[in-house]
């Protein structure tokens, strides 16, 4: 044998991790950590899978719920809008008690549609309600139940022509049930309010109509044209406060009309040519509010026994009396206030009895009362002040025993009279009436 030849390197002894780790601590390691990780991992899949499930589930809820709730509505929806094909039928029966029990239909559905936020179908409940007060209106018949008559009348060779009349229902009852059912409904506590929406009585033939404390608060509030009849129309501490306040060519033709204590706030309120027949009153009345503009009651005609502004308050940017015509017994601005820009009364008459502007503030830039007519027994304007800019009284068409203080007359307390204001032309008192 060779002396060179390899000797086998011995093998390494395996040594038991018992030899070598004695307490056990790896083998514990190994049992007690690794399996509590896994259980973990397994229980976060577990929890995840699970939270993903409940949110499909729960998206599936909510668009179940949304398919639920679009289709209730759209259902709901439709039977109000049968409601009102029903309801607006009923409105045109013959029949006086169907028609006055479709106007507290149509309130209890202008309700439900509140109830459901959807003003709009409100509104036109309400302009099915003023439509109706806007047809026209005539005297009951001999039958108010009967729709149509025919009258023939004969002609030469048998021959005839049939002519048919339709004849008015009596309806007043279902114009007081409509106009009751809106003055309700504009009281400040009423828990439907119909307040805030607009309204189109033009033309309307309104009898006996009470809206006292009524709050219109919507954009227009339309009387024009509009006719009042009765004993009485009450329009007392009524608030007018949308943008557009018309009662243009109104006809007032009751005993009494009474706009006392109502207050005017909006951007225009308007009596342009208005008629007022009977006892009329604006006393303690305010036309008043942040961008009002216009007071105007140009051309209107006041012939009732008695028409009272005592105490009313003008303070918008124009006050409008031109050509305005008051004829009754009385006219009566005691103690008014006329504080905007302008106040006219150009134009004006005072034929009545006694015309009354004793206590009146005119405290605004512009005072006229150019070619105004004061042809009344007694005009007196006795403790009235002209503290504005510019009071006019150039030019009057009649001036008939005009009372002021700073001119003696008959009845003139003794002793010295009032100086003129400054304020006041023509500065060489009285006027001089023009031809």
């Amino acid at each position: 044998m060779s002396l060179h030849a390899q000797v086998p390197t011995p093998a390494t002894p395996t040594v038991p991790v018992e030899s070598t780790d004695s307490a056990g601590i790896g083998v514990w390691f190994l049992d007690n950590l690794t399996q509590p990780a896994a259980t973990v991992l397994a229980s976060l899949g577990i929890i995840v899978a699970a939270l993903i499930t409940f949110a499909i589930g729960l998206l599936s809820r909510r668009q179940l719920d949304r398919h639920h709730k679009a289709t209730h509505t759209l259902a709901d929806t439709q039977a109000l809008r049968d409601r009102f094909t029903a309801i607006t039928g009923q409105l045109a029966d013959p029949a006086p008690a169907i028609r006055t029990a479709a106007v507290s239909a149509l309130e209890a559905l202008a309700d439900d549609w509140l109830d459901r936020d959807k003003p709009r179908e409100t509104q036109v409940c309400i302009n099915v309600l003023c439509d109706y007060l806007r047809t026209p209106y005539e005297t009951p018949t001999r039958n108010p139940h009967l729709r149509k008559e025919t009258r023939r009348t004969h002609h030469e060779n048998l021959d005839y022509t049939d002519t048919i009349r339709e004849y008015p229902h009596d309806d007043l009852d279902t114009r007081h049930a409509i106009t009751r059912t809106i003055a309700a409904h504009l009281q400040p506590e009423h828990d439907h309010s119909w307040s805030p929406f607009d309204y189109d009585f033009t033309g309307a033939y309104l009898h006996d109509t009470d809206l006292t404390g009524a709050v219109f608060a919507g954009k227009t509030t339309l009387f024009n044209e509009a006719r009042f009849s009765g004993d009485n129309t009450s329009f007392y501490g009524a608030r007018f406060g949308g943008e557009i306040t018309s009662f243009g060519g109104a006809r007032f033709s009751g005993e009494i009309t009474s706009f006392g204590g109502a207050r005017f706030s909006g951007e225009i309120t308007s009596f342009y040519g208005a008629t007022f027949s009977g006892i009329t009153s604006f006393s303690d009345a305010t036309f008043s509010g942040k961008n009002t503009k216009n007071a105007s009651f140009y051309g209107a005609t006041f012939s009732g026994e008695n028409t009272m502004f005592d105490g009313a308050t003008f303070s918008v940017e124009n006050t409008l009396f031109s050509h305005a015509t008051f004829s009754g017994e009385t006219a009566m601005f005691h103690e008014a206030t006329f504080s905007g820009e302008n106040t006219m009364f150009d134009g004006a008459t005072f034929s009545g009895e006694n015309t009354m502007f004793d206590g009146a503030t005119f405290s605004g830039e512009n005072t006229i009362f150019d070619g105004v007519t004061f042809s009344s027994d007694y005009t007196s304007f006795s403790g009235a002040t002209f503290s504005g800019e510019y009071t006019w009284f150039e030019d009057p068409k009649s001036w008939v025993d005009v009372r002021v203080d700073w001119e003696r007359h008959p009845h003139s307390v003794f002793g010295p009279l009032l100086p003129e204001p400054k304020s006041v032309h023509p500065h060489e008192w009285p006027p001089v009436p023009k031809p």
